[in-house]
């Protein structure tokens, strides 16, 4: 485990593609009415806890 932590290279590319990925399905899921109702039922049932947060984080992380 040490090695891996110490050792480990991260390719650009690949980091670049998987942003790229993640942030056009977050694109998908703001886009679609039916999830942006379930994010608000959900933050409402969950209030104040970490559930109530979009297991996608904010797009100003991810870029």
């Amino acid at each position: 485990l040490a090695d891996v932590l110490r050792n480990s290279k991260l390719d650009e590319a690949a980091m670049e593609t998987e942003r790229n990925r993640i942030l056009r399905e977050m694109n998908e899921v703001e886009n679609d009415p039916i999830e942006v109702v379930f994010d608000y039922l959900h933050d409402a049932a969950f209030q104040g806890t970490p559930m109530s947060k979009s297991p996608y984080g904010r797009s100003e992380v991810i870029r």
